[in-house]
Order: structure tokens, then sequence, then C-alpha cells
């Protein structure tokens, strides 16, 4: 009796992913009657909703965290909501959401720069302030409290 089954547990195999960090060709394990092989070490794949990769680059996780916020983003900027909600969405969900993603990588300081002056710039356009003012304006607790 295997644990699944004592367990009471179904596992789709065709959603499964084998991540083996391993040098020989091509890793492959038999569940269920189901062939699994291991994924590309370029590829990367979703855990309890962190993204992850077997090499050593986490660049495709980068990437689709980046796609996340720009999507997010795109989103934010064409819905028909105030500045507060925009930054109560900006503090609360996205911020969030991405902190919980980079919980097993580490993002470089130009991304994290990049994503901040996104969503700053989308603030900016909803308050309908100029986007030459400072962004660290957009951060004062005076004004407008918008978390980096």
């Amino acid at each position: 009796m295997t644990f699944y089954q004592l367990t009471n547990i179904q596992v789709n195999p065709m959603k499964s992913v084998l991540a083996a960090i391993t040098k020989s060709p091509s890793p492959e394990i038999k569940f269920n009657n189901t062939t699994i092989k291991a994924i590309d070490a370029k590829a990367s794949f979703r855990f309890l909703g962190c993204w992850y990769t077997t090499g050593k680059k986490h660049t495709p996780v980068h990437k689709i965290i980046k796609e996340e916020v720009t999507n997010a983003l795109k989103w934010m900027r064409r819905a028909r909501i105030t500045d507060k909600q925009a930054i109560y969405i900006v503090n609360t969900v996205i911020l969030t959401r991405i902190a919980y993603r980079i919980q097993n990588t580490t993002l470089a300081p130009s991304t994290c720069k990049q994503i901040t002056n996104s969503y700053t710039n989308m603030i900016k356009h909803k308050a309908g302030l100029a986007s030459s003012i400072p962004n660290s304006t957009m951060h004062h607790h005076k004004y407008i409290v918008l978390e980096r």
C-alpha cells in the first residue's frame, strides 16, 4: 500500500513535475503507470504559488514575476479607480504578492527599482500628477503613502 492510498490522496500525474538536480541525460520516474520525465534545467515550475528552477540561474523566475507585475499594472491603469484605491491595491496586493513569490530567489536592485518606478508612475498617472514630480514625493509619509 502506498502513502497516497493510505491517506486517500489522489494525484494527477499529468500535472506532476519531476524537478531533478542531476547530470544524467533525462531522469524519469514511474508514478501510477505514468512516466514523468524531469523538466529542463532552464524551465521554471510552480509549487505552492512560488516559482522555482532546477538550474542555477533564476532568470525565468524573475521574468515571470516582472510579467505578473506588468500585467497587474496594465489592468490598474485602465481600471476606473482612484489614486487612493490604486495605492491600496499596490501596497496590499501587488507588493505582498511579489514578497511571497520571491521567497526562494533574490531580485537584482535594478529590477526592484524598475518595478518600483513602474507602479509609482502608474500612481502618478491616477493622481493626475506630472510624471516629472520626484518619486520620493510619492513615498513621503505626509502625502501619499506608497510603499517601496
